[in-house]
């Protein structure tokens, strides 16, 4: 590689480490903001309230909220990688209580698993 080539890819390489933090800085500020907070909450609302008004029970619909919450959340951690979300017990796989402190396993027992080839 030329020394002129090695410079550009030098020069390209230190623009991207420079954008890339802020870009991911800001995208998860975006995610997790007061206004990101309320919009979800209205999000997760809007889905209780079309439970409600299609006929499904108030216990059944706030299960199903819930669940939306979750499946939410899970999307947000899986695109974002491990953040703020990621450490309250509404993420804890298991959902028998806080995570555990880094580091340290979790009691319960894995989720059993589909062995493969069995359908």
């Amino acid at each position: 590689m030329t020394e002129s080539k090695a410079k550009e890819v030098a020069d390209i390489l230190d623009a991207v480490g420079d954008k890339i933090p802020r870009l991911i800085t800001a995208l998860r500020d975006a995610m997790f903001s007061e206004e990101a907070g309320r919009s979800l909450g209205k999000a997760v609302g809007a889905f209780y309230q079309e439970l409600m008004a299609s006929g499904i029970s108030s216990k059944d619909a706030v299960n199903m909220a819930q669940e939306y919450l979750m499946t939410v959340q899970a999307a947000m951690r899986q695109g974002m990688g491990p953040g703020p979300m990621a450490h309250g017990p509404w993420m804890h796989p298991h959902r028998h209580g806080p995570r555990p402190p880094r580091g340290e396993s979790c009691e319960a027992p894995e989720p059993p698993q589909d062995e493969p080839g069995a359908s």
